[in-house]
């Protein structure tokens, strides 16, 4: 309904049960309800576009025995992590062949022993205050392939698990 609005029109949605909650209803709403809703559009803003890593910089030319494709953007100079490690890490994973961009996270935190093995050894062969971009194996299941550019902050153990 609210992609057939205009700015500043007012609308009065009607959606049938099935297409709400239908039989199971939830909270306040009673099974089978139909919903009835009064919208003000005020404004609308489109998302921006999704960035778009440039050509030059989506492939990589080293790999490892694994198959893990890398390339060293910017060397650091701290500490490798182990797998008792909780990393502190900034990513981009974006599509191989197009470049857009499908995540993109700052901060985040990553107990190593939690990640897949690939990004596992990925984020093994950092140093604290590098950038690396991965290109991950493609999977047998796959059309496409996701490259991912990250940067390891900082590391610190882990909390343990019987804590």
């Amino acid at each position: 309904g609210l992609q057939l609005m205009q700015s500043g029109g007012s609308y009065r949605l009607c959606i049938p049960s099935k297409l709400g909650y239908g039989e199971a209803g939830t909270g306040p709403i009673p099974a089978n309800a139909d919903l009835v809703f009064e919208v003000d559009l005020l404004s609308f803003t489109s998302p921006p576009p999704k960035p778009v890593i440039p050509v030059a910089e989506r492939s990589c030319s080293q790999f490892t025995s694994s198959g893990l494709g890398f390339d060293i953007l910017k060397a650091g100079t701290g500490k490798n992590p182990t797998d008792g490690d909780l990393v502190l890490v900034d990513f981009a994973v974006f599509d191989a062949t197009s470049g857009v961009v499908q995540q993109k996270s700052e901060w985040e935190k990553i107990p190593l022993r939690q990640t897949s093995p690939f990004f596992s050894e990925s984020l093994k062969m950092m140093q604290t205050g590098s950038t690396y971009r991965f290109c991950m194996p493609k999977a047998a299941n796959s059309d496409s392939a996701s490259n991912i550019i990250v940067t390891l902050i900082d590391l610190r153990p882990a909390a343990s698990a019987d804590n």
